[in-house]
C-alpha cells in the first residue's frame, strides 16, 4: 500500500512522466525502488521551463530536474547552470552576474562548495539514469523520516548502482508550488567508478 501511494502521487502530478516499482534499486543495495520516467535529457533553461510543471509538482520529479541539470552541465557548463539554478531552491541563491546565472541569481556561497565537489566527479552524474532515450531515476522507496508532503519539507533518496547506499536529496516547496531542491550535499558522496583502465567484465 505504501507504494502504490507513492507511484499515485507521481503518476498523476507528473504527467510527461512514467513512473513504475522495481524489485531491488540494484542488485548491491536490495532496497525496493520507485522508478520515474523523466523524459528526454533537457537541454535548455526555455526546455526546462516547459516541462518542470508536472515534474516539480513532485519532490522526486524536482529532484529529477536537478539530475538533469547536473548531467546537462557535463555537456554544456553554461547552460547546465542556468538550469541549476532554476532546480534550487530561493533560500540557496543570491544576486549574480556572473554568465552561468539565470535572471540575475546564482548558488548561494555554500551551494557554491557543494556543488564544486560535484564538479570533482563528473562521471558519477551519468550513473544515475541508464543510457537511453529517456532518462530513468531510482528513488528508494522509504517513507520514515523523510518530512511530509504537506509540510513542504521532504527528502528523497536518489540511487545509483555506484554508491552503496541511496543518496539523500532534501526537498521543500518553492513559493510558487515548485519542489526545489535545497540541500545537494550527498549526491556525488561516495560514488565509487570503476578505474579508467578496469578490464570489462564480459
Amino acid at each position: 500500500m505504501r507504494t502504490r501511494s507513492i507511484l499515485l502521487v507521481l503518476t498523476l502530478a507528473a504527467s510527461t512522466a512514467q513512473a513504475g516499482v522495481l524489485d531491488n534499486c540494484y542488485p548491491r543495495l536490495g532496497a525496493e525502488c520507485v522508478a520515474l520516467d523523466s523524459g528526454p535529457l533537457i537541454a535548455s533553461t526555455e526546455e526546462f521551463l516547459a516541462r518542470r510543471g508536472p515534474l516539480a509538482a513532485t519532490p522526486q520529479g524536482g529532484a529529477a530536474l536537478l539530475m538533469h541539470a547536473l548531467i546537462r552541465r557535463n555537456q554544456d557548463p553554461v547552460e547546465g547552470s542556468r538550469m541549476l539554478v532554476l532546480a534550487l531552491h530561493p533560500d540557496n541563491l543570491v544576486s549574480s552576474s556572473a554568465e552561468t546565472g539565470y535572471e540575475g541569481y546564482g548558488p548561494s556561497r555554500s551551494t557554491g562548495y557543494l556543488i564544486d565537489q560535484i564538479d570533482k566527479m563528473p562521471q558519477c552524474m551519468d550513473t544515475y539514469a541508464p543510457p537511453g532515450d529517456s532518462l530513468v531515476f531510482r528513488f528508494r522507496d522509504q517513507t520514515k523520516h523523510v518530512g511530509t508532503i504537506e509540510s513542504g519539507r521532504y527528502t528523497v533518496f536518489l540511487c545509483t548502482p555506484a554508491a552503496s547506499i541511496c543518496r539523500a536529496v532534501s526537498m521543500r516547496r518553492s513559493p510558487r508550488g515548485f519542489w526545489k531542491v535545497y540541500n545537494l550535499s550527498s549526491i556525488a558522496t561516495g560514488c565509487a567508478l570503476p578505474p579508467a583502465n578496469a578490464k570489462p567484465d564480459l
